[in-house]
């Protein structure tokens, strides 16, 4: 995966222990079997943007490629929503 505002973009994923908190670790990958869909999103698996070259404004898109193990990629535009939004219907 490639944003082109950021220096890094490392799949995340989140997970909650028996108390309720929530922990985030990397994700080495993912994989979704073809014709299977899958969806990133905020308090789940999600890309994590680190170094961000300048501001996100909320309102606009970001694109990302997403490159997949048999050479396709895609980009797909990216809402950016608030920071303490939990998806796009927010």
């Amino acid at each position: 995966m490639r944003a082109d505002r950021a220096s890094i973009e490392v799949l995340h994923k989140t997970e909650f222990d028996t108390t309720g908190t929530a922990r985030m670790s990397a994700a080495p990958e993912l994989r979704v079997a073809p014709g299977e869909t899958f969806k990133l999103e905020p308090g789940g698996m999600h890309v994590m943007l680190i170094d961000v070259e300048s501001p996100l404004v909320e309102g606009e898109t970001l694109p990302l490629r997403l490159k997949f193990y048999d050479g396709d990629d895609i980009i797909v535009d990216v809402p950016i929503l608030a920071a303490d939004a939990r998806g796009p219907q927010e």
